[in-house]
């Protein structure tokens, strides 16, 4: 369906306000074609008449001829260019241009970015020129809906001028065996139909056309052959679309699959107090690095309020700017009894100069310890170690990945859309099943009946402070610090409330009860 788009191209010539030496240069560039020096002046042009005829073949292939005649009205013309688009075909053959009133000297014609480009060259040439063009359009016919459908883009968007008079026809042939009745034309009210020798002729005449408006008709009837699919009937519209469901649906069933293997579920419950300790409960709630890590935080604000530790924050100087440190102190005096998780936190704190060193040094300590808390939970049973179902998914999602790729390279290169469209389930697996073997350890029934006692305690905590901050940001502040080792390992608190109170605070005048450490 050709669509033309840039037409008669003028030379720039110099204007006035250039130099002398740049209007020499461009009259001696043009003069290859004129022979003589051309004088600066505007190019101005239109197309007078566009008449073009689609011939349907019986292979469904069509046979255009067009007509243009350029009226250059100011200025001359040394050549023309012509796009056609050449997708959904088979490709264009060869275009033949030819004119009684000028002698081509020059055809240049390649294919770019599914269009096919012609460009024509001729002597200077002002006044109304006639160029005819030909050319065949393989397997274009279309089919819709069960019916043949011939489309035809006359006249694309891209002319830069108007066009006076366009007029199309398209011959249906008579080996076809079908009557005028049997055709259906789009847009029916600049149309006609009528039987001229052996063909059956439609012919359209939207008449004038202003700069930049397209054209397109279409003639449908019957289904006699077989043509190229269009929409959702095209084969490769329908791979893709089966490759897209299969990978997103699979994706989908690992994503249920991992959700189901976290493990039993129970709707939270209130109560004073979850009676776990706050590495357990890290665990619980986060399950795996690098979230879990809020355990040691939470652990050192809880040992600061025992009076264990102290917290002490001051600046560390650097070459170029000073950041805050905090450091920590042990209380030797402290006779409180120490859990084997804090015991070994202490222990391992001695080795750095403050927490920041800890935080970037220390990622290898607090990932066994971590690792020992959640061992203890599979041994009561709160957890259930799926690790080597794990391995196993993420193997499987691996082979899949590779296989699905050499698929896809496979129906790439012998060109099969169902084939491709199998390369998109076996992705779909594969990253199903990487979703599903993320999930290294569920939870049982005793694990959920904790967790369900924990997150009913941490949602009570959240509703409380929420009451305290409309009341008094001091005391919203007091029980903050209080209550700060369990906001620390809620996921679910994002300290909103903390910076609001704070801002508050700042317009307070009462005294704030500060914990001594």
């Amino acid at each position: 369906m050709p669509t033309p788009s840039t037409h008669a191209i003028q030379i720039t010539m110099p204007r006035s306000r250039l130099t002398l030496i740049h209007a020499v240069a461009c009259v001696l560039a043009t003069s290859t074609f004129s022979g003589t020096a051309l004088s600066a002046q505007e190019k101005v042009y239109d197309i007078a008449d566009l008449q073009a005829r689609l011939e349907l073949r019986a292979d469904g292939s069509y046979r255009i001829r067009e007509s243009i005649t350029y009226d250059f009205q100011a200025g001359t013309f040394t050549f023309a260019e012509r796009d056609i688009p050449s997708s959904n075909s088979d490709g264009i053959g060869t275009v033949t241009v030819q004119s009684t009133d000028v002698v081509i000297s020059r055809i240049e014609q390649e294919e770019e970015d599914g269009r096919w480009r012609v460009r024509w060259e001729f002597p200077p040439t002002s006044g109304r020129v006639t160029f005819v063009l030909e050319y065949d359009i393989y397997a274009a016919l279309r089919e819709v809906n069960g019916a043949n459908e011939v489309f035809w883009r006359v006249v694309g968007s891209g002319w830069e001028v108007p066009l006076r008079m366009v007029q199309a026809e398209i011959a249906i042939p008579s080996s076809l065996s079908l009557s005028v009745s049997d055709l259906t034309l789009d847009p029916p009210e600049i149309s006609s139909v009528n039987a001229e020798g052996n063909d059956l002729v439609a012919r359209f005449i939207p008449g004038y056309l202003p700069a930049g408006r397209a054209y397109q008709v279409k003639v449908s009837f019957p289904k006699v052959m077989d043509g190229r699919a269009v929409g959702l009937a095209r084969t490769d519209v329908q791979a893709t679309i089966a490759g897209v469901l299969s990978f997103s649906l699979f994706l989908l069933l690992g994503g249920v699959v991992a959700y189901r293997r976290q493990g039993v579920r129970l709707p939270h419950r209130r109560q004073a107090h979850p009676g776990t300790e706050l590495p357990t409960a890290a665990v619980l709630l986060h399950r795996q690095a690098p979230t879990w890590d809020r355990a040691f935080p939470a652990t050192l604000f809880d040992l600061a309020d025992r009076g264990v530790i102290s917290l002490e924050r001051g600046d560390r100087k650097k070459s170029l700017f000073t950041s805050q440190k905090v450091i920590l102190h042990r209380n030797d005096q402290s006779e409180e009894a120490l859990t084997p998780f804090e015991a070994a936190l202490l222990m391992e704190l001695e080795r750095y100069e403050d927490l920041e060193d800890f935080a970037s040094k220390g990622k290898k300590f607090r990932k066994e310890a971590m690792k020992k808390v959640r061992e203890g939970l599979v041994e009561t049973g709160a957890l259930v170690d799926r690790r080597r179902e794990s391995r196993q998914a993420l193997l499987f999602a691996a082979a899949c990945g590779v296989l699905a790729v050499i698929v896809l390279i496979l129906g790439g290169a012998l060109g099969r859309p169902w084939i491709m469209a199998l390369a998109g389930a076996g992705l779909g697996i594969a990253g199903g099943s990487a979703i599903a073997g993320t999930v290294r350890f569920s939870r049982s029934r005793k694990g959920a009946e904790r967790l369900a006692e924990l997150k009913g305690y941490l949602e009570g905590l959240r509703e409380e402070l929420k009451q305290k901050v409309k009341m008094s940001p001091i005391s919203a502040a007091e029980f903050i610090i209080s209550a700060l080792p369990w906001l620390t390992i809620d996921p679910k608190y994002y300290g909103a409330e903390g910076r609001k109170v704070a801002r508050r605070l700042k317009k307070e005048t009462g005294e704030l009860r500060a914990p001594p450490w």
